[in-house]
């Protein structure tokens, strides 16, 4: 699919399922972002930029101010990538960024894991089968699974999770990050990408198997004369009225009206004589999801015609019924999202629709269908008749031109619904994009620190960083679901990006994760000290009072919290490790208010991170497993793993990010993504 419908469509769909014209362009603008936000990562040592970030390296320093302290390293999340990224030669890369934005994985059944996925498994869904040639290829069965398909249990249980995240109670135990930090509308765009995807880029993989994702030649009869060909493309008159509006029952989407007329296509790297001859070039380059058929799934209005090569049946697509399906079903979630309503796919009758999205839609979605199926030219390379020119066009290549003009028709219909009016987006541009590279040259402006920094107000702010944690908080959930399902992971899943080092930053309203952080719990120490030291009577307790808040006042001049915070968690723990008078000369608490009081800020500012949150090691980034266990740093109440968190020479535990370390630079030094 393309900006005409992850931007003009979804924005249409988040109107009609009740959202608010604001709150409908932040969905549509966050689900076209995955397609505006790749980058090249580490190439022969060479430092790569960010393609959606034009000229920003990967990594951002985020300082507590212009000339406070930095307080966090983030990388950007990339959802897209060009022929040309990092990763495309490699499968790594690939399966990091295309499975999980692009070509969900959905060709599998779920069993053993409880009443909720059983739900998941829906009417309208069917496996694909792989022919019998391929069954002892090993690599072909292992990646087969991974097949993209429409209404999966992978589809449903990801549109359950995003309803479940977004509408979870603010200051509860089920309450997120994606709720605290105002991201619910950029996570729900992200995953209405992936989403209407899976009808677009169903039966391909997002990894480069050529023998999944290449095509055969096939039989074709023109004039009486058979042939062979590899594609053919076509496109079919759109329904005059309701009546005539396709009807899905079931797992399969007719094909009906048969085309007749079939045109070849010449695009095809097969009938241009021009395939790669090294297969590491295909498999990494041209078998990647569906680039070895071009355009054509991401084509509302085209009716075309292969052979996959996993098959023996040749496959007739019809992307006009198949986006009218995806369209239904959008408006469906983003509804069933929107009033926490559990999500479930229908079959596309009049009178489903009329039950599910009221009797007056069959109207609005005739001119929707008879938008997606207006003919465009399958491959524009010249200026054609099929296609309006305008005082843009000159400025875009033929696809984009071609999308460019053709939104002006979603504006046009946007209008006669009765909704408010967005802006065209421009290929390759997006507002987020263009605020946030603003920013980041004006901060730079004779680099004046010799680094690449954002303030953590700024990254806060800016929609474009909203939009790419939520995006890490969409990785996770494919992660953790296809582990869920026993699924194994293709490639290796680097999750720095992705896991708790992000989403633990920003919980910097209740996380001890900074010296600045620091200061504020000891200032808040130090006033209830003052308090206490006014009624306190035992001399012996008052001169410990003294030294004690006398040491820590020194500590905050001297940008030492961490250190004396350390002895103070200590001396919690432990009541003979007090030095400030507290205790008599056999250890014999005499004023233990003063520890309640210091144990109790503590305690309260210290909260432990649970384990199910964390998957791996956010430093190191071990996987924890039977040999890796899960540890606790006793300052920032993180989860690390035993060598990121060593015990200090006063028997605590202390991660190695609160109290860096030579050994701290040489792990990040290592992280891909963090």
């Amino acid at each position: 699919m393309d900006i005409d419908f992850h931007y003009y469509a979804t924005y249409l769909a988040a109107c009609l399922a009740g959202y608010d014209s604001k709150r409908a362009l932040t969905i549509a603008t966050s689900a076209q972002m995955i397609d505006e936000n790749s980058r090249h990562v580490l190439v022969k040592d060479k430092v790569g930029m960010t393609t959606g970030l034009r000229h920003i390296p990967d990594d951002f320093e985020l300082r507590r101010g212009i000339d406070g302290p930095v307080v966090h390293i983030y990388r950007v999340q990339r959802t897209f990538q060009g022929v040309g990224d990092s990763g495309t030669d490699s499968r790594d890369g690939v399966c990091t960024t295309w499975p999980v934005f692009h070509f969900l994985p959905g060709n599998f059944k779920i069993t053993n894991i409880g009443t909720a996925a059983r739900s998941w498994q829906s009417e309208r869904w069917f496996q694909r089968s792989l022919k019998a040639s391929y069954a002892s290829d090993k690599d072909v069965t292992e990646n087969f699974e991974w097949l993209c398909r429409p209404h999966s249990p992978m589809a449903i249980s990801m549109i359950e999770n995003c309803r479940e995240i977004v509408n979870a109670t603010p200051n509860s135990n089920t309450s997120n990050e994606i709720v605290k930090h105002g991201l619910k509308d950029y996570f729900i765009g992200v995953t209405m990408h992936v989403f209407v995807d899976t009808w677009a880029h169903q039966d391909f993989v997002g990894v480069g198997i050529p023998k999944i994702n290449s095509i055969k030649e096939f039989d074709h009869e023109v004039n009486g004369v058979i042939s062979k060909t590899n594609l053919l493309y076509t496109f079919i008159d759109p329904p005059r009225d309701i009546q005539d509006l396709p009807t899905v029952k079931g797992k399969e989407i007719p094909v009906s009206p048969n085309p007749e007329q079939w045109e070849v296509d010449y695009f095809s790297y097969y009938d241009k004589g021009s395939a790669p001859s090294s297969l590491t070039w295909i498999r990494n380059n041209l078998a990647i999801g569906h680039a070895i058929v071009g355009h054509l799934p991401d084509h509302s209005s085209l009716v075309w015609k292969y052979k996959p090569r996993w098959s023996d049946t040749t496959i007739v697509r019809n992307n006009p019924h198949q986006y009218y399906d995806a369209f239904v079903h959008l408006i469906l979630s983003l509804k069933a999202i929107l009033n926490n309503q559990p999500y479930k796919p229908i079959d596309i009758t009049s009178e489903s629709i009329r039950e599910h999205l009221g009797n007056d839609i069959e109207t609005k979605l005739l001119k929707v269908y008879k938008l997606l199926a207006l003919k465009r030219h399958a491959f524009p390379k010249v200026k054609d008749p099929l296609r309006e020119v305008n005082e843009n066009y000159e400025s875009l290549d033929n696809w984009d031109g071609m999308i460019w003009v053709h939104g002006d028709k979603w504006i046009q219909l946007i209008k006669e619904m009765g909704f408010e009016e967005i802006k065209k987006f421009e290929p390759g541009k997006s507002d987020w994009v263009t605020k946030a590279l603003d920013t980041y040259n004006k901060n730079n402006e004779g680099n004046r620190l010799n680094s690449n920094w954002y303030t953590v107000d700024q990254f806060q702010t800016l929609e474009f960083f909203k939009f790419n944690v939520a995006a890490k908080f969409h990785y996770r959930f494919v992660k953790e679901q296809l582990m869920n399902f026993n699924k194994k992971l293709l490639g290796d899943w680097e999750d720095g990006a992705a896991y708790a080092d992000d989403f633990t930053f920003l919980r910097i309203d209740n996380r001890i994760i900074s010296t600045q952080t620091n200061k504020t719990l000891l200032l808040d120490i130090l006033t209830k000290l003052h308090d206490l030291q006014r009624t306190e009577a035992n001399r012996e307790v008052n001169t410990g009072l003294t030294v004690l808040i006398k040491d820590i006042e020194a500590s905050l001049s001297i940008d030492a919290a961490n250190s004396i915070l350390t002895n103070l968690i200590k001396s919690v723990k432990n009541k003979e490790s007090w030095t400030y008078g507290l205790l008599d000369d056999k250890g014999n608490v005499l004023s233990s208010k003063a520890i309640r009081v210091i144990e109790g800020i503590v305690t309260t500012h210290i909260k432990w991170q649970a384990d199910n949150e964390v998957i791996q090691c956010p430093c190191c980034k071990k996987e924890f497993g039977f040999f890796t266990r899960r540890h606790h740093c006793r300052i920032c109440g993180r989860v690390f793993c035993d060598e990121c968190t060593p015990t200090n020479e006063d028997g605590i535990r202390v991660c190695l990010m609160c109290v860096p370390t030579g050994n701290f630079k040489k792990i990040m030094s290592k992280s891909i993504f963090w």
